[in-house]
């Protein structure tokens, strides 16, 4: 990640900065799904979205034939976080499918034996 003179430095500085945000972040979005509640959510993904547009900047004054270590520790981190987070989110994606399939054919099901049909609101209710 070697820039020209106290470049290279505040790079670096730059890059650690959106590395530990995108751990925060992702570690934030982790708790937030353990919860039943997804307020905040959209602020989340927004905030992740703006991580990728820093960081997509950051690559840009990079000279990748000049990266060092430490640097390429820092992107592991960064990838190591997100990898997680992806996972996550596809168990989590895969959760809500399975609900909403389960949902589904019970709504098949009750509506094949007679349950949600049009004769059921002619002969009214019974007490």
């Amino acid at each position: 990640m070697s820039l020209p003179g106290s470049a290279s430095s505040e790079s670096k500085d730059a890059l650690q900065q959106i590395v530990d945000r995108i751990k925060a972040v992702v570690e934030e979005e982790k708790q937030l799904l353990a919860t039943v509640s997804f307020n905040g959510l959209d602020r989340l993904i927004a905030r992740k979205d703006q991580l990728a547009i820093e960081l997509s900047r950051c690559a840009k004054r990079i000279d990748t034939r000049l990266v060092d270590g430490e640097t390429r520790a820092l992107l592991d981190e960064a990838a190591k976080a997100l990898g997680s987070n992806a996972d996550l989110l596809r168990r989590h994606i895969e959760a809500v499918s399975e609900v909403a399939s389960l949902i589904c054919s019970v709504l098949v099901n009750a509506s094949s034996d007679g349950t949600y049909t049009s004769s059921i609101a002619s002969r009214g209710t019974r007490v």
